[in-house]
């Protein structure tokens, strides 16, 4: 009797550490996606030069706006060395988002700017 019980025992044991492991497996996945999607945003944000396409959108007009959209330059490789596929896949999806949208609006900004300029100069001018 005493040899079933420890065979129940250690069968109830594996069976939980087996049905864990995806768990563990998903968990530590996620926690990588988070870094991806955290270390993507903090990048972009110091890779994109606002001030910069704000002056293109002023100078270019509403050209720059979709050029600003459309634009996405990948981020360095030397930020993917010893990263998982699913990391870098993440990194750089959330990395071109990011920078799309930094891109553009200041673009958009300048653009308008420019107009509203190019308006007050010809109002003043006559």
């Amino acid at each position: 009797m005493k040899i079933q019980s420890t065979f129940h025992i250690a069968v109830l044991f594996t069976s939980l550490l087996m049905l864990g492991m995806p768990f563990v497996s998903f968990a530590q996945q996620t926690s990588e996606l988070a870094e991806a999607v955290i270390a993507a945003e903090q990048d972009a944000k110091a890779d994109v030069n606002q001030g910069r396409w704000g002056a293109v959108g002023f100078m270019c007009g509403c050209f720059a706006v979709p050029i600003a959209y459309l634009f996405q330059p990948p981020p360095p490789a030397a930020r993917f060395v010893g990263k998982s596929p699913e990391y870098i896949l993440t990194y750089t999806q959330t990395y071109k988002a990011k920078v799309r949208s930094r891109q553009t609006g200041p673009a958009l900004l300048g653009c308008l700017a420019g107009a509203l300029a190019s308006y007050l100069y010809v109002l003043v001018s006559d």
